[in-house]
């Protein structure tokens, strides 16, 4: 893979991650709610965690297994996201920009492995 392809979603990686918490630091405060902004904030920089080492994996193999993880994670960040809008924590103005990068990650992200899966 191209390197500008790895420079330009690690960024984009790191930004979901500064966005979440930026925008987290505002919001409610009770145990519900730290819980899950817990949640939120474990899933969403394991974003870029994952995707950065799916940059430098070993072998084919461990770069689509890392790059399937970084898919899980977006995946369960939309989740802990949709339930704090859910409940009334966020609106979906709030993240809509947001939720918007994420899907756009995601399909890129899934369907690079996809095809480097051979379409299996």
């Amino acid at each position: 893979m191209e390197q500008g392809f790895n420079d330009k979603y690690r960024d984009r990686t790191k930004r979901l991650a500064v966005g979440v918490i930026k925008l987290l630091r505002k919001e409610n405060k009770s145990d519900e709610y730290r819980i899950l902004h817990k949640q939120l904030v474990r899933s969403i920089t394991s974003v870029g965690a994952n995707f950065r080492a799916s940059c430098r994996s070993r072998s084919e193999k461990d770069y689509l297994n890392k790059l399937a993880i970084t898919i899980e994670e977006l995946d369960e960040s939309q989740y802990w996201i949709e339930l704090l809008i859910e409940l009334g924590e966020l609106t979906l103005s709030d993240v809509k920009e947001m939720m918007d990068e994420i899907s756009s990650v995601l399909a890129v992200l899934t369907k690079l492995h996809y095809n480097k899966k051979g379409g299996l």
